[in-house]
C-alpha cells in the first residue's frame, strides 16, 4: 500500500486534524460557555434621586408615516424621522 503525502491544496485545513494511531480524526472542541457580565460599579451612582425614565419621543402613528421598519422602532426612532 503506498501512501501519499497528505497536503492542503486549498487552505490549512490539515491544523484541525490530530492524528491518533495513523488514522486522521478531527479534534473536537467544546464551545466556550458565555462569560456572565457583573457591573463593578453601582449604576445608580451620581444620581442621588435615581436616573430619568426613557420617554419615547416619537408617537407611533409617525413611525408608521415615516415607514421606519420595526426592528429600527426603538428610543432613538425620532431621529430616523428627522
Amino acid at each position: 500500500v503506498v501512501q501519499k503525502e497528505r497536503s492542503a491544496d486549498m487552505g490549512n485545513n490539515l491544523g484541525n486534524y490530530s492524528t491518533i494511531n495513523g488514522t486522521i480524526y478531527t479534534t473536537l472542541l467544546e464551545p466556550e460557555p458565555p462569560k456572565k457580565f457583573v457591573p463593578e460599579h453601582d449604576p445608580n451612582f451620581g444620581f442621588p434621586d435615581g436616573r430619568k425614565p426613557r420617554v419615547m419621543k416619537a408617537t407611533e402613528e409617525e413611525m408608521i408615516s415615516a415607514r421606519i421598519p420595526h426592528r429600527l422602532r426603538g428610543y432613538c426612532a425620532h431621529d430616523l424621522i428627522n
